[in-house]
């Protein structure tokens, strides 16, 4: 959690990040042009880390669970997106990115969910189409909500057997980016990921504690993370 509370402090300084000389001498007059156009085709990449939480369990015979437990870890990769501005300060735009991931976390056997030596998550990669909805300040300052969906390959691991499989999600989250000269800009972002619980086995199993109780897992995690993007103008 102290990563994420770093994240939220990066947030807000940046919000509040310097603003453009001409700023300094006289503040802008209300419904002032913004400093910067954010319309136009953006590329980049991001690099964060991340914090969440897994589960295996079966709900056959009365069910048993691992009982949840703690991922963390870091991400990055590129991204690619556009930006349209209305009405002076209103900013819609899409983005979408994709991140090698490293974020992992085991449990423990349970007398209802016998794990063997190791019962373990592990997130590889992801990928997110998002939409943005943002305010552009005269400042160069953009604050955004964004939302859409997630692609995630997540690897449950029972003692030693490993099946991943790339699950569809949802991610949503809210950040702040600075254009510090027309075509660069920098953001911190926060994103929350979730991956709801699938079936990962079936009566073929290799697994002899889940053959025939389809067991199954999900992957939940938050990440703050920075970016910095080049914009075509």
């Amino acid at each position: 959690m102290k990563a994420m509370t770093f994240g939220g402090v990066a947030l807000l300084a940046l919000a509040a990040g310097p603003a453009p000389a001409a700023d300094v001498s006289a503040a802008a007059p209300f419904g002032a042009a913004p400093a910067y156009d954010w319309t136009g085709l953006y590329v980049g990449g991001q690099i964060g880390v991340g914090e969440g939480s897994s589960v295996q369990f079966f709900t056959a015979l009365g069910g048993g669970s691992t009982g949840r437990y703690d991922l963390s870890g870091v991400a990055g990769g590129p991204e690619v997106g556009f930006n349209w501005q209305f009405a002076q300060h209103l900013v819609v735009g899409a983005e979408a990115d994709f991140s090698w991931a490293d974020l992992s976390g085991s449990g423990s056997t349970t007398p209802s969910y016998g794990c063997g030596t190791k019962c373990s998550t592990d997130v590889n990669w992801f990928a997110t189409e998002r939409a943005r909805l943002g305010y552009a300040f005269d400042n160069g300052v953009l604050l955004y909500a964004t939302g859409g969906f997630a692609q995630v390959e997540v690897s449950p691991n029972e003692d030693g057997y490993v099946q991943s499989s790339t699950r569809p999600g949802w991610a949503a989250g809210a950040g702040v980016e600075y254009r510090f000269n027309r075509n660069w800009s920098a953001k911190a972002e926060y994103l929350y990921v979730d991956v709801d619980n699938y079936v990962w086995t079936d009566a073929t199993s290799k697994i002899i504690d889940c053959a025939g109780l389809n067991c199954s897992t999900d992957a939940r995690f938050s990440l703050v993370r920075f970016g910095v993007n080049y914009r075509f103008e």
